[in-house]
């Protein structure tokens, strides 16, 4: 990290402008160096702590806002936002993806108001027919703007307006792949022989066995790893997982080794089980994934297999304790799980040889 150019050119740009550095002075860097080079002051002491994607988040919603034209829809707008967003994730950290997604329906709130004003009219006004004709006209997700509808409603901001029923979601895919193919990759994974790193090798096992996905294990914190005497367990869900001897070996070990070279040198993390380049934030869970593709491991096509048979092992509710899976997430996976039997019955209508 130390060999970063746009980074150090970052460095030398603010000693030689003589200005302070604060955060402020840092934004007028832009990308690429500044994330980096934020990281470093942060952890040298020199600049307070900063949540950066909520504070990219807070500054894209300033700046989406003034594109509404109302002034009354865009104080809707904004209220949403702070109210639905904003809020919960200054309680709750959030991973990138997250804020994606929220970013996304704030888009599709924008493109409502737009739409609105291109037909002389606003939040306040809008009428069942108008919003009606955009639903049809567009993606399912358009119907994501029924929180800020109703938000809107709840503050008087408009009249009640009603929105179809959601499109019932298809069963997801299981048992992808052969269950000896996903039984000779684990041994692979774990064997000792193979010149595998033990972080690696836990992220392998947890998407093998347990089909947890690449950014719920680059969250895990040292919290999450609980050592009591012979059994390690993990914990995704409300109660705690008890791994395999192998595996809690290399959760041990991982947990141990977490040393993470970023810019001015090697650093220790006392936060995350998987740390990453940047102080404060794990590893990106796209860097996981390109780490699992280079020994073998393709997340999406062992996590059916691997949830395909714990739903069949576990209860619903039980299997949601574990994983961290929503209740609603594990009842699917269940019933994903009995489509794929009944498919496989013999047909009565079928001729007996």
């Amino acid at each position: 990290m130390m060999r970063k150019r746009s980074t150090w050119r970052a460095l030398c740009q603010l000693l030689t402008d003589g200005t302070d550095i604060t955060h402020e002075t840092l934004d007028t860097v832009g990308r690429p160096g500044a994330g980096m080079l934020r990281s470093f002051l942060v952890v040298s002491g020199v600049l307070p702590e900063r949540d950066e994607r909520f504070h990219a988040f807070e500054q894209w919603i300033q700046r989406t806002a003034q594109t509404v034209i109302d002034d009354a829809d865009r104080r809707s707008f904004i209220g949403f936002a702070r109210w639905r967003h904003l809020r919960k994730a200054r309680s709750h950290s959030r991973t990138r993806g997250q804020f994606a997604g929220q970013r996304r329906e704030l888009a599709l709130v924008c493109a409502l108001l737009h739409m609105l004003h291109t037909h002389g009219l606003a939040v306040r006004s809008a009428d069942q027919a108008t919003l009606d004709v955009w639903l049809a006209d567009g993606p399912a997700e358009r119907l994501r703007v029924k929180s800020f509808l109703q938000w809107c409603r709840a503050n008087g901001a408009c009249k009640t307006l009603a929105f179809p029923s959601r499109p019932a979601h298809s069963l997801p895919a299981v048992f992808l792949i052969p269950e000896h193919e996903r039984t000779a990759l684990l041994g692979q994974i774990l064997d000792p022989q193979q010149d595998i790193d033990p972080g690696l090798r836990l992220a392998a096992g947890l998407v093998i066995i347990y089909g947890f996905r690449c950014h719920e294990i680059t969250r895990l914190s040292l919290t999450d790893i609980i050592v009591a005497q012979e059994v390690v367990l993990i914990r995704f869900g409300a109660d705690p997982l008890r791994l395999p001897e192998e595996l809690g070996e290399y959760a041990r070990q991982t947990a141990a080794r977490r040393s993470i070279t970023r810019f001015g040198g090697a650093a220790e993390d006392t936060q995350w089980l998987y740390p990453g380049p940047l102080h404060g934030h794990p590893i990106s869970s796209s860097a996981l994934s390109k780490r699992l593709a280079a020994i073998g491991v393709r997340p999406r096509a062992v996590r059916g297999v691997a949830l395909g048979h714990l739903a069949q092992q576990l209860p619903p509710p039980i299997l949601a304790r574990l994983t961290g899976l929503a209740p609603s997430t594990t009842v699917r996976w269940n019933a994903a799980v009995s489509a794929s039997y009944a498919r496989n019955l013999p047909s009565l209508n079928a001729s007996p040889e």
